[in-house]
């Protein structure tokens, strides 16, 4: 990623937009509230150009963060 841009994208149904850093860290937003949205961004980051992309590895890293995978393990109990 470009580091003087945040991009922009459509995840299920959601709008994410996902900061340039050293970790990976994104913004969820409604799309309702989507000219809100971009302008919370570009008030408290200046400094980066809003970019609207179409990133389908991105999109999958973004969605396996918002349903982690859950593991079950099941437990029958001690026979005594």
């Amino acid at each position: 990623m470009n580091k003087g841009e945040i991009k922009i994208l459509h995840v299920e149904n959601k709008i994410c937009a996902v900061l340039p850093s050293k970790y990976f860290s994104y913004i969820l937003a409604e799309p309702k509230n989507f000219i809100d949205f971009i302008s919370y961004l570009r008030q408290d980051y200046p400094q980066y150009k809003l970019r609207c992309v179409l990133d389908k590895e991105l999109e999958e890293k973004i969605k396996s963060r918002l349903h982690p995978q859950r593991v079950f393990v099941g437990f029958k109990g001690v026979e005594r």
